[in-house]
Protein backbone atom coordinates (compact mmCIF):
# COMPACT_ATOMS: atom_id res chain seq x y z
CA UNK A 1 0.00 0.00 0.00
CA UNK A 2 2.86 2.39 0.85
CA UNK A 3 4.40 1.63 -2.53
CA UNK A 4 1.15 2.61 -4.24
CA UNK A 5 0.94 5.84 -2.21
CA UNK A 6 4.52 6.79 -3.02
CA UNK A 7 4.02 6.02 -6.69
CA UNK A 8 0.85 8.13 -6.67
CA UNK A 9 2.70 10.99 -4.93
CA UNK A 10 5.54 10.86 -7.48
CA UNK A 11 3.01 11.00 -10.34
CA UNK A 12 1.27 14.01 -8.78
CA UNK A 13 4.57 15.83 -8.27
CA UNK A 14 5.67 15.15 -11.84
CA UNK A 15 2.36 16.36 -13.21
CA UNK A 16 2.70 19.61 -11.23
CA UNK A 17 6.18 20.13 -12.67
CA UNK A 18 4.97 19.60 -16.24
CA UNK A 19 1.87 21.75 -15.81
CA UNK A 20 3.93 24.62 -14.36
CA UNK A 21 6.41 24.50 -17.25
CA UNK A 22 5.54 27.34 -19.62
CA UNK A 23 7.28 25.42 -22.45
CA UNK A 24 7.93 28.65 -24.34
CA UNK A 25 10.81 28.68 -26.83
CA UNK A 26 13.81 30.86 -26.17
CA UNK A 27 12.93 34.25 -27.71
CA UNK A 28 16.54 34.76 -28.83
CA UNK A 29 16.53 31.64 -30.97
CA UNK A 30 14.61 31.44 -34.23
CA UNK A 31 12.01 28.73 -34.55
CA UNK A 32 11.31 27.05 -37.86
CA UNK A 33 7.84 28.67 -37.98
CA UNK A 34 9.16 32.15 -37.27
CA UNK A 35 12.46 32.30 -39.13
CA UNK A 36 11.12 34.78 -41.67
CA UNK A 37 10.14 37.28 -38.96
CA UNK A 38 13.37 36.55 -37.10
CA UNK A 39 15.47 37.62 -40.09
CA UNK A 40 13.23 40.41 -41.35
CA UNK A 41 11.13 41.89 -38.51
CA UNK A 42 12.64 44.98 -36.91
CA UNK A 43 12.63 45.59 -33.16
CA UNK A 44 9.77 48.08 -33.60
CA UNK A 45 7.63 45.51 -35.47
CA UNK A 46 8.16 46.71 -39.05
CA UNK A 47 8.53 44.03 -41.75
CA UNK A 48 12.11 45.06 -42.55
CA UNK A 49 15.38 44.44 -40.69
CA UNK A 50 18.88 45.66 -41.53
CA UNK A 51 22.01 43.70 -40.61
CA UNK A 52 25.59 45.04 -40.63
CA UNK A 53 28.84 43.09 -40.81
CA UNK A 54 30.29 42.34 -37.39
CA UNK A 55 33.31 40.36 -38.58
CA UNK A 56 34.83 39.14 -41.83
CA UNK A 57 37.58 36.62 -42.46
CA UNK A 58 39.35 35.61 -45.66
CA UNK A 59 40.75 32.06 -45.65
CA UNK A 60 40.44 32.02 -41.85
CA UNK A 61 42.37 35.25 -41.22
CA UNK A 62 40.82 38.57 -40.18
CA UNK A 63 40.42 40.81 -43.21
CA UNK A 64 42.12 44.13 -43.78
CA UNK A 65 39.15 45.31 -45.86
CA UNK A 66 36.91 48.09 -44.55
CA UNK A 67 33.44 46.55 -44.22
CA UNK A 68 31.92 49.28 -42.05
CA UNK A 69 29.54 50.50 -44.77
CA UNK A 70 28.27 47.11 -45.99
CA UNK A 71 24.77 46.07 -44.94
CA UNK A 72 21.94 43.67 -45.78
CA UNK A 73 18.22 44.38 -45.39
CA UNK A 74 15.61 41.60 -45.38
CA UNK A 75 11.92 42.38 -45.96
CA UNK A 76 8.85 40.16 -45.58
CA UNK A 77 5.08 40.43 -46.08
CA UNK A 78 4.26 41.17 -42.43
CA UNK A 79 2.27 37.97 -41.79
CA UNK A 80 2.68 35.92 -38.61
CA UNK A 81 4.07 32.42 -38.07
CA UNK A 82 4.16 30.01 -40.99
CA UNK A 83 2.05 32.40 -43.09
CA UNK A 84 5.01 34.83 -43.30
CA UNK A 85 6.65 34.99 -46.70
CA UNK A 86 9.98 36.60 -47.57
CA UNK A 87 9.71 39.40 -50.12
CA UNK A 88 12.73 41.48 -51.04
CA UNK A 89 16.29 42.14 -49.94
CA UNK A 90 18.83 44.84 -50.54
CA UNK A 91 22.58 44.61 -50.13
CA UNK A 92 25.03 47.50 -50.00
CA UNK A 93 28.60 46.33 -50.68
CA UNK A 94 30.01 49.40 -48.94
CA UNK A 95 33.17 49.26 -51.05
CA UNK A 96 33.89 45.53 -50.56
CA UNK A 97 35.35 43.89 -53.71
CA UNK A 98 32.76 41.09 -53.62
CA UNK A 99 29.04 40.57 -53.21
CA UNK A 100 28.07 37.30 -51.51
CA UNK A 101 24.48 37.47 -52.75
CA UNK A 102 25.23 38.27 -56.40
CA UNK A 103 23.03 41.38 -56.66
CA UNK A 104 22.17 44.54 -54.77
CA UNK A 105 18.45 43.76 -54.64
CA UNK A 106 15.94 41.06 -55.44
CA UNK A 107 13.97 38.37 -53.60
CA UNK A 108 15.15 35.97 -50.92
CA UNK A 109 14.16 32.73 -49.19
CA UNK A 110 15.58 30.39 -46.57
CA UNK A 111 15.35 26.61 -46.57
CA UNK A 112 13.37 24.77 -43.89
CA UNK A 113 16.55 23.59 -42.14
CA UNK A 114 17.73 27.23 -41.83
CA UNK A 115 21.07 26.28 -43.38
CA UNK A 116 20.90 28.10 -46.70
CA UNK A 117 19.68 31.49 -47.93
CA UNK A 118 18.81 31.89 -51.61
CA UNK A 119 18.92 35.29 -53.29
CA UNK A 120 17.29 35.90 -56.70
CA UNK A 121 17.61 38.89 -58.98
CA UNK A 122 16.43 38.44 -62.55
CA UNK A 123 18.20 35.36 -63.87
CA UNK A 124 20.83 35.46 -61.11
CA UNK A 125 20.26 32.92 -58.34
CA UNK A 126 22.81 32.61 -55.53
CA UNK A 127 22.54 30.17 -52.62
CA UNK A 128 24.68 30.99 -49.61
CA UNK A 129 25.29 28.53 -46.75
CA UNK A 130 24.43 29.89 -43.32
CA UNK A 131 27.31 29.48 -40.88
CA UNK A 132 26.11 28.07 -37.55
CA UNK A 133 22.62 28.61 -36.21
CA UNK A 134 21.12 32.08 -36.70
CA UNK A 135 20.51 33.90 -33.42
CA UNK A 136 19.10 37.26 -32.35
CA UNK A 137 22.57 38.77 -32.50
CA UNK A 138 24.32 36.86 -35.28
CA UNK A 139 23.84 35.60 -38.83
CA UNK A 140 26.80 34.13 -40.70
CA UNK A 141 27.49 33.45 -44.38
CA UNK A 142 30.26 31.39 -45.95
CA UNK A 143 31.11 31.81 -49.63
CA UNK A 144 34.04 31.82 -52.05
CA UNK A 145 35.34 34.47 -54.43
CA UNK A 146 38.44 35.17 -56.51
CA UNK A 147 40.48 38.28 -55.73
CA UNK A 148 41.35 38.39 -59.43
CA UNK A 149 38.10 37.38 -61.19
CA UNK A 150 39.63 35.42 -64.10
CA UNK A 151 42.48 33.69 -62.30
CA UNK A 152 43.93 32.77 -58.96
CA UNK A 153 42.62 30.61 -56.14
CA UNK A 154 39.20 30.91 -54.56
CA UNK A 155 39.19 32.79 -51.27
CA UNK A 156 36.85 31.45 -48.57
CA UNK A 157 35.05 34.31 -46.87
CA UNK A 158 33.07 34.07 -43.65
CA UNK A 159 30.87 37.09 -42.89
CA UNK A 160 29.08 37.45 -39.60
CA UNK A 161 26.24 39.96 -39.46
CA UNK A 162 24.54 41.58 -36.47
CA UNK A 163 21.35 43.67 -36.37
CA UNK A 164 21.96 47.34 -37.10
Amino acid sequence: MKLFQRLFLVCVLLSVVFVRCDCQPDPDEPQKDGIIQFLAKSADGKPSKTWIIKSLTEDGAPTTLDFSKAQMTFNYDGADGTAAKPTTFSYVTGGLPFNPVGATSGTWEINAAMTELTFKSGSTVVSVPVTGAPSASSLGFTFKYKKVPTKGPDITVVMTFQPK
